[in-house]
């Protein structure tokens, strides 16, 4: 969490990340909506987010999440990349 609150600007950013893991290790939220989640707290800085994401992923247990993270991070980049080039 000194991650988060080191990169973000945002007062509440370690609490509003605890959330959104929480939810989607309990699927109660997408991957995207984490990965979304983190973009924002991080001032929608792509590179911070891969630096929150990418250590997320080894620290899940669950095969299949990790897969989910993966998946949705690579494909927000796209995303992003292509919003950015317009």
């Amino acid at each position: 969490m000194r991650r988060v609150v080191s990169l973000s600007s945002n007062q509440s950013a370690a609490t509003a990340v605890r959330a959104a893991i929480r939810a989607f290790k309990n699927s109660e939220s997408s991957a995207r909506d984490l990965v979304s989640t983190f973009y924002n707290i991080v001032d929608r800085d792509l590179e911070k987010t891969a630096s929150l994401v990418v250590p997320l992923v080894d620290l899940l247990d669950e095969e299949e999440k990790r897969i989910q993270l993966l998946k949705a991070f690579n494909g927000f980049k796209i995303e992003v990349s292509y919003a950015v080039s317009l």
